[in-house]
Order: C-alpha cells, then structure tokens, then sequence
C-alpha cells in the first residue's frame, strides 16, 4: 500500500514500482471475452494511482534530508524555494532520520525551529498521504512525543473525511494517539474494563509494522503497573508476555520483566515463576550471563539497579529449580533414599548459589533434551569423563563465595569443596564441555573444623548428623545461614 514506509519495504524485500505498474499495463482489444479482466486491471490501475504514497528512494534519503538541514538555517521561505514538492512530501518519512555525523545526527523532529518549518512546509503542500509516515514518527518517539507534530497531525485527521480505513480508525481513536499521555490513557481504559493488552491492537487499528513502535512500550509499562497494584492471576501475566512477545523489544521486556520478577519476589509459587521463566531464558538469557542482562542504552541508575535485582531474584528461581530437577530426576534414579536430604538441604541455601553446572553421561545428557521441562538447562551441562556413555552417574557442581562444591549423584560419594583460588579446583565457566571424574574428587581429606577445603561425608542422614556438621560450616567459614534459620 502506499502508506508503507521505506523501511518495512526494504525488510520485507518489496520493490514494487507503482508507476512502472500502471505503464506495463496490458492494452486490449474490444474483445468481449476480456472486458472483465480488463475492467479489473483497470479498478487496480486507479487504486494505486489513488493511494500511492512518496516512494523515497535509499540514495534519496540523504540527500533529501541533508538538504533540508543545510538550508533550514536561512528560514521557511529559503527552504520553500529550494526544495520541490516531492522532496517535501518525502521530508515525511524523515522527520527521526539522522546520520552520524554533525550537523546531520539530530533528527527534525528533536529541533523545535526545524520542526516548525517542516510543518510550514508540510501544511504547503499537503497531501493525506502524509498523516500514515507522521503517526510512525509519533509513534515512535514516546515517552515523550512532540506536541506540536500532536497538534497537526491532530488538525488533519479531525477533518479528515475520506475512505481509507487506518485514517478513520485514527480519527475515531485520536484520543488515545494524539494525546501526550495517551498510551499511559488507554492502558488505564483497558485494565479498568478488564481488558486485555493484546485488545489494543485491533481496538486501534493501526498497521503491523507498528507493533514494536516506543508508543506500545509505553502502553504495556502503564498496564503492568497497573496490574500489580491489583490481584492478579497466572493467565494476567501470561496475557503481558503474550503481548511483550509480539511487541518484540528487548529494551521493553527488561523493563517489564524485571518489574513482574520484583513484584513476584524470590518466595514466587512454582506456578507464577512457570508462567515467565520460559520467556525470560528465551529472550533474555540465563541469568549468569551479564551482557545478555546488560540496561538498556539511556537505562537511569534506578532503572538499572532494578533490572541487576530482578537479575539476581531469577537466579535464585533457576537454582532452586536446578536443584530439584538434579535430585529429584537425576539423582533419585541412583539414590533413592538419600536424595531428599541433600535436595532439602541445598535448597535452603539456593539464594546464596550463584553459578551451577549439571554435569552427567551422554545418557543423562539425552535425559535433559527429551523433556521440555528440562530441556532448558542443557546451556548449564557439562560431559561427566571416566564414566560409561550409559551410566547413570552425574554431579552437582556449584559455587558458594568463594567456594565451590561439587555433590555427586549418589550419597557415597561425599561433598567436596574446594577454594576458588586452589588451582586444581573445577571450573565455572559455561565454555567448560566435560570433567573428569577423578579430578572433581581431587581434595580426599575429610574437612576439619576450620579447614577450608576437603570433603564431607554424609553420614546419618536421617539424624540430621552431616547437615548439621555442614551447616555449621558454612555459617562459620563462609559466614552464610540457611534461609529457614534466617
């Protein structure tokens, strides 16, 4: 259509030529056989004639807009003059364009004297096949839009009269579009009416392309604070990360998720935390890699310390689900009467956990894959060497401070625990594809009262006995308590 901007043109490889259309037109003979093909042709020919927009071509661009930079300094009737009517239209799609370099890398739309004179010109020579190219600006420059493109992009769609579908539906919901606090407006309206937010497309009728556009951003920020001010179910957060998926931004779902994972809060239900871990993994990342967590460009103090929050609480949530997914379904196959105890007793201290690595046979490895559930933390695996491809052996290798401690499978096997600094100690490090077996059982002398590394046996689980012995260790090396004694 013509209202298709360059850009989704170019994404979508769409390099249809109107005019080149119109003039490749078949010519007919009075052939009463043709006349219906000939008659439709025809109604296609006048469409397009009636609907096409500027086409701005890539090298245009530029030009166009460098121009326009360049003589903007000598006022509205220079740019009157030196600019011709197409180069103004074109100017429509280039109100946010920039390029690197000044006094070309600030958009029009940022330059209250520039933007008036685009408008000057714009009112000119106008054409309705302006408004669709200013609503993506608009659009795209929330939170904080311009109130005088507001005011004109206002004027001409509250006269406008015409047939075209998307003008109407602006005009009929002008309110919710044109208004500075519009997208904060309707996500009220919505959540009021107990609406959900995948609704607001449809309700305002704009273009695909717009989907990712700042203005819904904005919206769905709005709606989910007004959500968790409420009660609210697992269906309402999956109805947010349904939306976030098609708004597809990650600036937007760091801002959102790290307020749902906050309002949650490291004692979520396994239930809540179900409704978004998925998505998190999938469109952020795991939560130990930094940069994949890394703010946003522009990202304010509060705005990052929140995010590195929310960070560390899904980290909590991965672990604990780590650990009970290691005992429960690795461990309890070749242990099962002391896998409880030692599942029960890691998980209170799951948030002082903050790297693990499950490491196994190719059979356990095949274990992971085959269930979605579980499928998941296969980025965290680790080859278990010395062991037959089919055995069901596998280890927990995790890190506490400073310290790490690698449990095995089955309870005969001891706790061992090496210092960071000891170089024979295993590694973290996510690149890390296989471990030997011998060496995770390097340190073999059983741990003294203030002795930094060996190993614990577990003996008399079901006196609590070795519980007890670690527990005490850690709170007086490590300095950490359980979360039951806190």
């Amino acid at each position: 259509k013509g209202w298709m901007s360059l850009e989704i043109r170019s994404i979508l490889r769409i390099n249809l030529d109107s005019g080149l259309f119109i003039k490749q037109a078949p010519v007919f003979k009075d052939n009463p056989q043709r006349i219906e093909a000939k008659k439709k042709i025809i109604d296609v020919i006048e469409r397009l004639k009636r609907y096409q927009g500027v086409n701005v071509e890539v090298r245009d661009k530029g030009e166009i807009y460098k121009r326009f930079i360049d003589i903007a300094p000598m006022g509205i009737a220079a740019l009157t003059k030196g600019l011709s009517k197409r180069e103004i239209r074109s100017l429509a799609y280039l109100l946010d364009y920039k390029e690197d370099n000044p006094p070309y890398n600030l958009p029009i739309v940022q330059t209250e004297k520039y933007l008036r004179h685009a408008l000057t010109l714009f009112e000119d020579n106008y054409s309705n096949s302006m408004i669709l190219p200013l609503m993506d600006c608009h659009l795209q420059s929330w939170p904080y839009p311009n109130e005088y493109l507001i005011e004109y992009l206002k004027a001409h769609i509250l006269r406008y009269n015409g047939k075209r579908e998307v003008l109407i539906s602006i005009k009929k919901n002008y309110k919710w579009l044109l208004d500075t606090r519009g997208a904060d407006l309707l996500a009220v309206e919505l959540f009021g009416s107990r609406r959900t937010p995948l609704e607001v497309r449809d309700l305002l009728g704009l273009p695909e392309h717009t989907r990712r556009f700042k203005y819904f951003a904005s919206f769905i920020y709005q709606y989910t604070e007004n959500l968790l001010r409420n009660h609210y179910t697992q269906e309402d957060i999956t109805n947010i990360t349904s939306f976030l998926k098609q708004h597809d931004d990650i600036e937007t779902d760091k801002k959102v998720i790290s307020k749902l994972i906050i309002k949650l809060g490291s004692t979520a239900t396994v239930e809540f935390r179900d409704v978004i871990k998925d998505y998190v993994l999938k469109r952020i990342g795991d939560p130990i890699d930094i940069p994949a967590w890394a703010p946003w460009q522009g990202a304010t103090k509060s705005e990052e310390d929140q995010l590195n929050k929310a960070r560390e609480i899904f980290n909590q949530w991965y672990t604990e689900e780590s650990i009970a997914l290691f005992f429960d379904k690795l461990s309890r196959q070749i242990d099962p009467e002391g896998f409880k105890y030692r599942k029960e007793f890691w998980l209170k201290y799951s948030n002082s956990i903050d790297m693990f690595r499950i490491i196994g046979s190719r059979k356990i490895e095949r274990l992971l894959k085959s269930d979605q559930r579980t499928e998941q933390y296969i980025n965290r695996f680790a080859r278990l060497y010395e062991v037959p491809n089919e055995s069901d052996e596998c280890a927990f290798l995790f890190r506490i401070r400073e310290t790490i401690f690698v449990e095995f499978g089955i309870t005969g096997n001891a706790l061992y625990v090496y210092k960071c600094t000891n170089p024979s100690a295993p590694g973290l490090n996510n690149n890390i594809k296989y471990y030997f077996k011998s060496k995770l059982k390097g340190n073999r002398n059983c741990i003294q009262y203030w002795e930094q590394e060996g190993r614990f046996i577990h003996r008399e689980s079901f006196r609590n006995k070795w519980q007890k012995e670690v527990g005490e260790w850690l709170h007086r090396i490590l300095g950490i308590s359980s979360k039951r004694a806190l």
